[in-house]
């Protein structure tokens, strides 16, 4: 049973935590990084400028989402706000593939979602393992 304490239990949720954060932090990143250029490069054509304007449609919901977690995490359990989460980056993923980059409205709509979807996804992420995982020491155990 995966209930059960089993090294390759650990193992397992170890090696899902870790592809999972590193999924997070490159899609944050490369958000950061490659927006503003993916505005002025793409079909949109947009200026040096209107590319980094782009960039507030991310960090907008990112920012105030972050703050309005706190509150919401009173109410939800870390599992629910993360499946929120995935839900508004999924959303914005489908947004932006479906329209491409043909309308500068659905992609500032994309970047939005993508923004409230990442807004608290590390620390609820962080939130939910730490019911399976205790560190004692240097001694790894999960509960």
């Amino acid at each position: 049973m995966f209930l059960q304490e089993t090294r390759s239990r650990r193992i397992l949720l170890i090696a899902l935590m870790f592809l999972f954060f590193l999924l997070y932090v490159t899609i944050e990143f490369s958000i950061n990084s490659f927006l503003p250029t993916f505005g002025v490069k793409s079909r949109l054509g947009l200026t040096y400028k209107e590319g980094a304007m782009l960039m507030t449609y991310y960090l907008g919901p990112f920012m105030v989402m972050r703050i309005a977690t706190i509150f919401v995490a009173m109410k939800l359990r870390p599992i629910h706000i993360l499946g929120l989460n995935l839900v508004f980056c999924t959303a914005g993923a489908v947004t932006n593939v479906v329209m491409r980059d043909t309308s500068l409205l659905a992609t500032k709509i994309a970047f939005g979602l993508f923004g409230t979807g990442t807004s608290s996804m590390f620390g609820n992420s962080m939130m939910w393992v730490e019911q399976y995982i205790t560190v004692i020491k240097v001694k790894l155990y999960m509960q």
